[in-house]
């Protein structure tokens, strides 16, 4: 019998024996002669997933809870199917008729758990039709999107296929460096990222590719395109293409190569280097570096300073995050990051040299900045290092662990929470920008003019903001509305930037007023 229960019951609704009853008893019985075995893949995922939450996950969980929780998650694919814990049973219940029970293990063990779950997910689907027809990994993603809503909103289980693409944006994939659409009978060209295969092979914008290793691509979606066109790096791959002006179709081939998606963008504003980070991945701090030497060398010894946009930025890499912020700061905290595993506890500082040599920075941030961003700002914030303009970022103030499953899912579970270096937790409260933007949909030049006037000052309630570590929501409420993170002219922020920096005087008025030391005189 498999550990952690004893009793396994069929109840029907009625004293007569149906065909379906009579099935269901011969599942329970096979189910109860079964054994837990460690190779087991469906008690191994679900043991796997209990053990990752229960060891990092920011809070403790019982693990009856997350079991319970899962099961219950079979109710989206099937209404009729509940399950209740009473009297140290665990039982299944399909239209008010109880169909199997369980005696339930003790709160802790998660291999009796999974094996619980495993046997009741078993039962459920010889009851239930639906749930019998149900693909596996649409069990599992039922069960533990079921799970991961009762812990917090930035937890979440991913598929085998959605943890693949989220796997090449954080880290790359195998490709060959083009972005696509599909037309009626090809895949059209996009562009070709640099330094690709696809640039060094010579494809071109407007290019249609007719054919993918000798097979038409004709009748192809555009994700089954992508499928075929990415593989293991350092394989080869044939294309047949059509070019504009040329009558013979052409054929390359092309070696595949790590293709990490670009997550920064520069240009010359006059003489100021205008710097967008996207994202954060695997790549972001050696193409800001690179960004950064590049805006020098085409500026030259005009420049008058860098404009580090990170508005819309989703977040991704805590390390990337660090490696960014390093990149424009020669010493101190960057980030602390505290939870309850001890891996969770980190304390990362800055090393020499600042790559931009003291050039004036400031950084525009708005409400969808978050994580990883939000870690940047924060830190060249609160190292005196850069002057913040727009309004609240997100408040996404918790680091994510990445699970990797049995099935090749994964598991993001959150398992720390960040601190700025001068000790306020982000978490909900987000960054406060030292030029609030909120509500101005025109005229930088007055905003501009409030700030050098001293009406504008926002070192008292930067103050406030540093002053409590773990602020309740209304206090929260109250900090936020200093600058909501409401709709404003996006050419605002990078206007008040651009004439901040213009102003060194003014810059370094905005810039002292925002250290720690200063605003909590």
């Amino acid at each position: 019998m498999a550990p952690g229960f004893s009793v396994c019951r069929l109840r029907a609704a009625s004293l007569a024996l149906t065909a379906a009853t009579l099935l269901l008893t011969a599942a329970c019985a096979q189910i109860l002669e079964s054994r837990y075995k460690s190779s087991d893949a469906a008690t191994q995922f679900f043991a796997t997933g209990y053990e990752h939450i229960a060891e990092r996950y920011i809070e403790p969980v019982p693990i009856d809870r997350l079991a319970i929780d899962g099961l219950k998650g079979l109710e989206t694919l099937e209404p009729a199917i509940s399950v209740r814990r009473t009297d140290g049973l665990v039982r299944l219940v399909l239209n008010d008729a109880v169909v199997a029970e369980f005696a339930a293990p003790g709160d802790s063990d998660p291999e009796a758990w999974a094996s619980l779950t495993v046997a009741a997910l078993k039962a459920s689907r010889v009851a239930s039709p639906s749930l019998k027809d149900a693909a596996v990994e649409d069990l599992y993603e039922a069960m533990f999107d079921r799970i991961m809503s009762g812990l917090d909103q930035h937890s979440r289980y991913a598929s085998a296929e959605a943890a693949q693409k989220q796997r090449a944006a954080r880290e790359g994939f195998g490709g060959i460096g083009i972005r696509l659409r599909m037309t009626e009978h090809a895949a059209e060209v996009l562009s070709v990222l640099p330094d690709t295969p696809a640039a060094r092979a010579g494809l071109q914008i407007h290019d249609r590719i007719t054919h993918i290793d000798h097979t038409p691509v004709a009748g192809l979606t555009i994700g089954q395109v992508i499928k075929w066109l990415r593989g293991p790096v350092d394989t080869k791959v044939h294309l047949g293409l059509r070019r504009e002006g040329q009558a013979d179709p052409l054929e390359v081939w092309l070696k595949r190569a790590r293709i990490v998606p670009p997550s920064v963008s520069y240009r010359p504003d006059g003489n100021i280097a205008y710097i967008r980070v996207m994202s954060f991945n695997r790549q972001t701090a050696p193409d800001l570096a690179q960004a950064l030497a590049k805006a020098r060398r085409e500026i030259g010894e005009e420049i008058q300073g860098v404009i580090l946009d990170l508005r819309g930025n989703p977040g991704g890499l805590l390390d990337q995050a660090v490696d960014v912020s390093d990149i424009f700061l020669a010493r101190g905290q960057i980030v602390a990051t505290r939870g309850r595993h001890p891996d969770s506890v980190q304390l990362y500082e800055a090393s020499d040299p600042d790559l931009a040599v003291g050039l004036s920075l400031v950084v525009l941030i708005d409400g969808r900045s978050a994580s990883a961003a939000e870690i940047v700002a924060a830190a060249l914030q609160d190292r005196g290092r850069a002057v913040i303009i727009g309004t609240n970022s997100y408040g996404k103030g918790t680091v994510q662990t990445v699970l990797r499953m049995p099935n090749d899912g994964e598991l993001v579970l959150t398992w720390s929470r960040i601190y700025a270096p001068s000790g306020y937790a982000l978490h909900h409260l987000g960054i406060l920008p030292n030029i609030c933007t909120s509500g101005v949909v025109d005229n930088a030049a007055d905003l501009i003019e409030t700030v050098r006037e001293g009406r504008m000052e926002m070192s008292e309630m930067t103050a406030r903001w540093r002053s409590i570590e773990f602020p309740d929501d209304f206090t929260i409420d109250v900090l936020r509305a200093a600058c909501p993170s409401e709709s404003s002219n996006p050419d605002i922020d990078l206007e008040v930037a651009e004439r901040l920096l213009v102003d060194q005087a003014l810059y370094h008025r905005v810039l002292v007023l925002s250290r720690p030391e200063v605003a909590t005189r």
